[in-house]
C-alpha cells in the first residue's frame, strides 16, 4: 500500500492518542481480533470497507505503547490502513475530527428533509444552523441560572462557551449539523480575560460543565415532551425550568422540528473521558408536529416578571464599534449625572449609527430610548433608537427615565 497516495487527510502521529483511535475505530464497526494489553491491538475492517487492489481484507496492527521503539513508524501505517479501510463518511465526520482535536464532546442536530440525500431547502438549513446555536446558548445560560425566559441575560457568558465550540462536517443521509464542545477549555464566569489555569471555586469553569447543563436541559425538555403527548399537560415544563428549560431553549426546539419531516438531537461524550454515571450517547427524538407545542410552551415561558424595562436617557457617547458591515452597531454612553452610569447602546436602525459618530466627532449630547437590561456587570439597552441630539452645554443634568 502507498502511504503517500492517500484520498483524504489523515493526521498525523504527533495528533494521535491511541486509546482514542482505538475507541473510535470501534464505534464505526472494526472488531479487537487479537493483540497483547498495553502494547497492540489488532484489527479487523468493518464489513462495509473497501476491498483494496481486489484483495481480500486484512487485520491491522495498532500501536498502543507510545515508548516503543517502533511506535511512529507503525502508527504512521495502521492511519494509512485504517483510513483507507473504512468508508469515507465514517473517518470524515465519525474519526478525523475527534483525533485532531482535544477532548472534546459532541452535538448533532439532525433535521429528516424530504429533499434527496444530503440536500435540504435553504431557508430549512439556515434554521437548522440557528436552532443548534440557540440550544447551547440557552443550556450555556442555564448553568448560571435557571431562569423561565433569558433574552439577553448571560450573553457574554454563552458567548464565551461558544468560542471554544467548533461546528463539524455534515453528515450525509438528513442535513445534519456538529457541534464539537472542548471538555477541558476554560470558559470565564466573569467578563474578565484570564490565562490562568482552571481551579474549582475560582471565576473559571470547564467547558465540560456547561455542556452538562446543556444535556440537563434537553432531557429535562425531552422528559416534559413526553409527559405533554401522554397526558395533554405543560406541568412537566414548567417543573423543568430547574434544570434548564426555557423560553429561548424551546424556541431553538421549534426551529429543530418546524417545516421537517422529524428530527433528534444526539449527545456523544468524549469516547475517552465519559462522566461517571452516564452512557456514552444519547438521543433527543422530536416528531415532525412537535413544534406546534414548543410554539406553545414557549409563549407560556414568556410570561416572565423580570422583562426588560423602556428607559430614556440623555448623555454623551464615549465609546463606537461596529463588529459586522451593515450591522446596527454599538455604542457606549456615559450620563452626565451623579454618580454618572454608563450604557452600551444596540440601535434597531443601523442607518442611526451615523448620528452617533456625529455625536461622538461634535461633542454632542444623544437622547436615546430602548429596554435597559443589564448582562453581568454591563448595562444594556437593546432595540434602542436615538431620539435627538443635544447640545452639551444646553443639559441642566441627566435623568433617567422610564418611558410611559
Amino acid at each position: 500500500m502507498d502511504h503517500n497516495n492517500l484520498s483524504y487527510d489523515a493526521p498525523t502521529v504527533a495528533q494521535v492518542n491511541p486509546q482514542r483511535l482505538l475507541t473510535l475505530l470501534e464505534r464505526t464497526g472494526w472488531k479487537i481480533v487479537g493483540g497483547r494489553t498495553g502494547m497492540y491491538s489488532r484489527l479487523s475492517p468493518p464489513a462495509s470497507a473497501p476491498i483494496l487492489d481486489h484483495r481480500r481484507r486484512f487485520s491491522v496492527i495498532l500501536p498502543l505503547d507510545t515508548t516503543a521503539d517502533d511506535f511512529t513508524e507503525t502508527m504512521a501505517a495502521a492511519l494509512a490502513e485504517t483510513q483507507s479501510l473504512s468508508t469515507r463518511e465514517a473517518w470524515l465526520t465519525e474519526i478525523l475530527p475527534r483525533l485532531r482535536s482535544e477532548p472534546a464532546d459532541s452535538f448533532r442536530f439532525r433535521k429528516e428533509s424530504t429533499a434527496p440525500a444530503g440536500l435540504i431547502p435553504w431557508k430549512a438549513g439556515e434554521e437548522l444552523i440557528s436552532a443548534a446555536r440557540g440550544t447551547l446558548v440557552a443550556g450555556a445560560k442555564s448553568y448560571l441560572d435557571p431562569l423561565r425566559r433569558y433574552s439577553n441575560k448571560h450573553g457574554q457568558f454563552a458567548s464565551r462557551y461558544l468560542d471554544g465550540v467548533f461546528m463539524g462536517q455534515t453528515a450525509v443521509g438528513s442535513y445534519i449539523v456538529t457541534a464539537l464542545a472542548p471538555t477541558q477549555t476554560p470558559v470565564n464566569l466573569s467578563n474578565s480575560h484570564t490565562d490562568a489555569p482552571v481551579i474549582p471555586g475560582l471565576e473559571v469553569v470547564q467547558a465540560r460543565s456547561v455542556t452538562r447543563s446543556i444535556s440537563q436541559a434537553l432531557e429535562a425538555s425531552a422528559e416534559a415532551l413526553d409527559h405533554y403527548r401522554k397526558t395533554g399537560s405543560f406541568s412537566g415544563f414548567e417543573a423543568g425550568v430547574q434544570r434548564g428549560v426555557s423560553y429561548d431553549l424551546s424556541v431553538a426546539l421549534k426551529g429543530v422540528t418546524e417545516q421537517s419531516a422529524g428530527g433528534d438531537i444526539t449527545l456523544e461524550w468524549d469516547p475517552i473521558d465519559i462522566p461517571a454515571g452516564t452512557s456514552d450517547r444519547f438521543t433527543f427524538e422530536f416528531h415532525h408536529n412537535d413544534y406546534k407545542v414548543f410554539d406553545e410552551v414557549a409563549a407560556k415561558l414568556a410570561e416572565d416578571t423580570h422583562a426588560p424595562v423602556a428607559v430614556q436617557i440623555l448623555g454623551r457617547v464615549h465609546l463606537l464599534t461596529k463588529k459586522n458591515r451593515g450591522g446596527p452597531g454599538v455604542f457606549g454612553m456615559e450620563t452626565v449625572e451623579t454618580p454618572t452610569r454608563k450604557y452600551r447602546v444596540r440601535l434597531s436602525d443601523p442607518e442611526q449609527y451615523h448620528l452617533a459618530v456625529n455625536a461622538h466627532d461634535e461633542d454632542l449630547g444623544l437622547t436615546v430610548t430602548g429596554l435597559q437590561e443589564r448582562d453581568g456587570n454591563i448595562t444594556w439597552l437593546y432595540n434602542a433608537r436615538i431620539i435627538r441630539t443635544v447640545a452639551i452645554d444646553t443639559i441642566p443634568a441627566l435623568q433617567v427615565q422610564n418611558e410611559q
